[in-house]
């Protein structure tokens, strides 16, 4: 009979260490906390709402106390990013690559210094813009990408469906955006100069 109860005990102590956690918010609602497996990295599923919360916080800012600026040659045709400070603090950055085919705006929003969210935007010409067709008023907004970062790591991406459906692309995608972070920071404390275009 006791081993019988120790059976019991044991097997309700293992119910209970199996149970997934539950996080209860200040309103009084229960949300489970779930997370996601990232390359050996686990991110809870609510890192979402901290890195949306942070876009619509920043994407709301319209005076801005300082916005400087570099040239980049990133494309064929160069580009420019742009700094966004609010109170000393860097918030945001734009990159605008142009290529002779289209160009496309990159805008990284950052979260406690760190890349949280990256929004691309993709434009085509209608025509090579050397060819006499070319006419900018003809651009046409191809497509836009979303990526989620948090604590240095990609967990999300929000796309076409041929994008979503490859992975490997994404991910490779994803840590360019990382790589191009790190540099546009590297440019910003080099006063401005982009890295590559020094002796």
């Amino acid at each position: 009979m006791k081993v019988y109860s120790y059976l019991i005990v044991a097997f309700s102590l293992l119910i209970l260490a199996c149970q997934s956690p539950t996080k209860t918010d200040t309103s009084g609602n229960t949300d489970s906390t779930k997370l996601v497996e990232n390359d050996s990295n686990t991110i809870a599923k609510d890192s979402l709402s901290l890195v949306k919360a942070n876009y619509e916080r920043i994407h709301a800012i319209q005076n801005w106390d300082k916005i400087d600026s570099a040239q980049i040659h990133e494309s064929t045709e160069g580009g420019q990013v742009n700094y966004y400070f609010k109170n000393n603090v860097l918030e945001k950055m734009r990159a605008s690559h142009y290529g002779e085919s289209g160009y496309t705006h990159v805008d990284y929003y950052l979260l406690n210094n760190e890349l949280s969210f990256v929004f691309e935007d993709v434009y085509q010409y209608n025509a090579h813009m050397y060819s006499p067709e070319f006419d900018n008023s003809k651009t046409k907004k191809g497509w836009e990408n979303r990526f989620y970062y948090f604590d240095n790591v990609f967990f999300k991406f929000i796309g076409t469906k041929e994008q979503e459906a490859d992975l490997a692309g994404t991910a490779d995608r994803a840590k360019v955006h990382q790589e191009m972070f790190k540099k546009f920071l590297k440019i910003k404390d080099n006063g401005y100069k982009d890295v590559d275009a020094l002796p």
